[in-house]
């Protein structure tokens, strides 16, 4: 069986940045301005399809499931379902699909 894929990229994103540091008390403190606040290093957090990573060195978010980024099909769409999962369905009948439905690792903070 042959599948031909197109890569195109669909709700795909990644940001970086460094952590801000700052001195409170003669103590020097290490954030990230997270999406939802601030973020200790070690922290990691979910939410809407979004991954952040907070260390001493970087932090990053990146989409994922859907918003990681997908391939196209010829003849099929992306459905979006619950917990960020994602399935290709044919264009012309929804019920029927195309792939299997792909979610993302479970979340181990």
């Amino acid at each position: 069986m042959l599948v031909a894929m197109v890569i195109e990229p669909i709700e795909s994103y990644c940001f970086a940045g460094r952590p801000k540091v700052s001195m409170t008390g003669g103590k020097f403190e290490v954030w990230c301005d997270g999406p939802h606040g601030i973020m200790k290093p070690g922290q990691v957090t979910r939410d809407n399809c979004e991954e952040c990573h907070c260390t001493f060195l970087h932090f990053n978010c990146c989409g994922i499931g859907y918003k990681a980024g997908a391939f196209m099909i010829p003849g099929c769409e992306i459905q979006k379902l619950d917990n960020c999962c994602y399935q290709f369905v044919k264009s012309s009948n929804s019920s029927i699909p195309c792939t299997e439905v792909e979610c993302p690792k479970p979340f181990k903070p």
